[in-house]
């Protein structure tokens, strides 16, 4: 009896302290605040504050970001919640003002929870084109394909690194690789 009784506490504690730390219900949150660090090879760390929400109980996007170094952008965007095996894709367009000018960039963004693997993961894959108007004569159009990595630690807050793939346009005709780590709260 005493066996059953200890046996019974620990099962009741153990699936307690699991329900305080378990990850978040099924499907993506758009409606999150985060902040990121950058690093490039042989350039200065960059930081992005960023926000974006679902606009009502719409499918329909709003994002904004900041960087440290220069810029802002703001943009719109609509959701295709589960469009097949559990994946969600983002279209979205938005405004880029840094140092160069203003950008306009078109971007495609596909997102799947994969909780069936390991609770609270989450995996991120997108393709976006950024053109930018130098001058009259010289439009630069850089093609960007970004990879992340992101766990859910619980309902409000996440982790994510990310790697991103710049392809750059006319100016140079080169390519450099950017690594992001991101701490985010979902609200």
């Amino acid at each position: 009896m005493k066996n059953t009784i200890a046996a019974l506490a620990i099962t009741t504690l153990a699936a307690a302290a699991s329900a305080q730390t378990a990850a978040p219900a099924a499907g993506l949150s758009y409606n999150r605040i985060g902040f990121t660090r950058t690093s490039q090879k042989g350039l200065t760390n960059q930081n992005v504050l960023s926000i974006s929400s679902l606009l009502g109980s719409s499918n329909f996007l709003a994002f904004a970001e900041t960087r440290t170094d220069h810029g802002s952008a703001l943009g719109l965007g609509y959701v295709f919640k589960n469009v097949a095996v559990g994946i969600d894709a983002a279209v979205t367009v938005s405004s880029d003002n840094d140092w160069v000018g203003n950008s306009s960039i078109y971007s495609l963004g596909l997102r799947r929870s994969l909780s069936e693997v390991f609770a609270g993961l989450e995996v991120a894959i997108g393709y976006s084109t950024q053109s930018t108007a130098v001058s009259s004569a010289t439009p630069a159009t850089n093609r960007v394909l970004s990879y992340e990595l992101s766990y859910n630690i619980n309902k409000q807050y996440s982790v994510a690194y990310g790697i991103q793939d710049i392809r750059k346009g006319a100016l140079n005709n080169s390519s450099e690789k950017i690594q992001n780590v991101s701490v985010r709260y979902n609200f």
